[in-house]
C-alpha cells in the first residue's frame, strides 16, 4: 500500500509541475502582450511560450513513454546503496577508468598501511612492474 501512495503523491507532484509551468507561460505570455515595449513584449511571450510547450512536451513523453527520468534515479538509488555497503567494509575509494589513479597513490597507500593490505582490480597489472612495489611488500610481509 506504501508503494501506491508514493505512485500517487508522485504522479500529483507531475500534475502540479505540468500547471504550474503552463500557468507561468500563460502569465508571462499575458504580460508579455500588456507591456508596450517591442523587445520586452517578445522577451516574455518567447519565455512564456517556451514554459508551455516543456510542460506539454514533457507530458506526451511521460504519458507516451513513461517518465524518462525513472530509470536514471533507480540506477543512481543502486549506486548510492553499493557505496554505502561497500563504506561499510574499510573499502577507501573507487575509481572508473584506471588512468584516474596514479601510480603514486597506490605506493603511497602501501606504504601507509599499518595492519593489511587487499586489492581489488581489473587493471592492476602494472603494479607489479613498478621498481618499488615488490620491494614494499616484502617490507610489509
Amino acid at each position: 500500500m506504501k508503494k501506491a501512495e508514493k505512485e500517487f503523491s508522485k504522479r500529483i507532484v507531475e500534475w502540479l509541475v505540468y500547471i504550474c509551468l503552463a500557468l507561468s507561460g500563460s502569465i508571462l505570455i499575458i504580460t508579455g502582450f500588456l507591456i508596450k515595449s517591442n523587445v520586452g513584449q517578445n522577451v516574455l511571450v518567447s519565455i512564456g511560450t517556451s514554459f508551455i510547450a516543456t510542460a506539454v512536451i514533457y507530458f506526451i513523453v511521460n504519458l507516451v513513454l513513461g517518465d524518462p527520468f525513472s530509470p536514471i534515479l533507480d540506477k543512481l538509488r543502486g549506486s548510492i546503496e553499493i557505496l554505502e555497503r561497500a563504506n561499510k567494509t574499510g573499502l577507501i575509494s573507487i575509481w572508473k577508468h584506471r588512468a584516474d589513479v596514479h601510480d603514486s597513490h597506490w605506493i603511497e597507500k602501501i606504504k601507509s598501511s599499518k595492519e593489511r593490505l587487499d586489492f581489488l582490480g581489473y587493471a592492476m597489472a602494472f603494479l607489479p612492474e613498478h621498481p618499488h612495489f615488490v620491494e614494499l611488500l616484502e617490507k610489509k610481509h
